[in-house]
């Protein structure tokens, strides 16, 4: 068994980008920090660590959410960044990165906070 097994998940990584925002005239209203509409990372192998006491059920209107941390592992050399999004491909639920770690020149980890929405939404 070889570590490449051990990343039997797939995400979809974008990046959090500064855009300038104009408002006219030469002015500009200053920094706004967005995700980029395509992906940055694709199909990308991975390793979600969900345990079930990390995750809960929350009654919010008009639906209940899921809230919570997990941890996720990817090979090293992958470009993740603190406050990237991340879609695990498999349920489409979306989450913010926390600070990656390198571990011992072998693989990434990160902490996963859960965002709002799913696949698509932005």
């Amino acid at each position: 068994m070889s570590i490449e097994d051990f990343f039997d998940h797939t995400c979809t990584i974008y990046h959090l980008t500064t855009e300038k925002t104009e408002i006219g005239y030469g002015i500009t209203s200053g920094e706004t920090k967005a995700y980029k509409v395509s992906a940055d990372i694709e199909q990308q192998k991975c390793h979600f660590h969900v345990k079930s006491d990390d995750m809960r059920l929350v009654q919010s209107e008009p639906y209940r959410a899921i809230e919570g941390t997990v941890k996720l592992s990817l090979p090293d050399g992958v470009d993740i960044r603190i406050n990237d999004k991340v879609v695990w491909e498999d349920t489409g639920l979306c989450y913010r990165a926390g600070l990656p770690r390198r571990i011992r020149g072998h693989h990434i980890t990160a902490i996963l906070y859960r965002m709002d929405g799913h696949k698509g939404a932005i």
